[in-house]
């Protein structure tokens, strides 16, 4: 009995099963070169070690095995830091950008502006956040896709409240009441050309709206707007 308890040992010290007794870890016979004898746990017949040689223990090298799942979540890793590291970048080029005097204010005084848009990307949105920082503050400097006059007065106007800085206090201004007069002015031309801004601003002019309590169908007419405009054919395709 004696005997064979050490043949038992011996066997699976060759194996190479115990990492401490200086065999292959089990990682790396999984994925790279791995112990010729190597136990197949997914075959009952091969748990039988008393029958077989163990005498050769030369590695044999395998092809790297990876799993799908595995290269999905490497990629999605990776476009999450290239995303970051964009919005960083993007960070750095709204300074350059305003300094520069390159952003479209729309008329409006640019620390307002500057100030405005920071408090709407850094404030909780109770109804979501729809608009995305990096894409819009780059196309305001550029008149990109991805921004438009009345996309910006729809912003101001839904944070004007939030601020207490006193250029709101004047008279084209009148406490973000000149950001909605200047918002539905350029709806109407808005309409004949549709596009991810209008849809994001009627949104953004209904949720403020309806926030302050309006007593009008303005905001119902705003979001059937944007909701019709969202489904249209010809807004799909533009889409796409």
């Amino acid at each position: 009995m004696a005997g064979t308890s050490s043949s038992y040992t011996s066997a699976f010290l060759d194996l190479g099963a115990l990492p401490f007794a200086g065999g292959t870890p089990f990682h790396q016979s999984a994925y790279g070169a791995a112990n010729p004898n190597e136990r197949d746990d997914d075959n009952p017949s091969d748990c039988n070690v008393a029958g077989r040689d163990f005498s050769t223990t030369a590695p044999v090298v395998r092809s790297p095995r990876t799993l799908p799942s595995t290269l999905s979540r490497s990629a999605d890793l990776r476009i999450r830091h290239e995303l970051m590291a964009k919005a960083a970048e993007g960070r750095h080029r709204e300074r350059i950008d305003f300094v520069e005097g390159r952003m479209d204010c729309d008329g409006w005084p640019q620390d307002l502006v500057r100030n405005l848009l920071e408090l709407h990307w850094n404030r909780q949105h109770h109804a979501f956040l729809i608009t995305y920082r990096p894409s819009f503050m780059r196309d305001m400097a550029c008149n990109g896709p991805f921004f438009s006059k009345i996309l910006l007065n729809a912003i101001l106007y839904g944070v004007a409240k939030f601020s207490d800085r006193p250029e709101l206090q004047y008279p084209e201004i009148n406490g973000g009441k000149g950001f909605l007069s200047r918002a539905t002015t350029l709806l109407g031309s808005a309409l004949l050309h549709p596009d991810y801004t209008v849809v994001q601003a009627l949104l953004l002019l209904c949720n403020s709206l309806g926030a302050q309590g309006c007593s009008t169908n303005a905001p119902i007419l705003y979001l059937r707007i944007g909701g019709v405009e969202a489904v249209t054919p010809a807004f799909v395709e533009l889409v796409d």
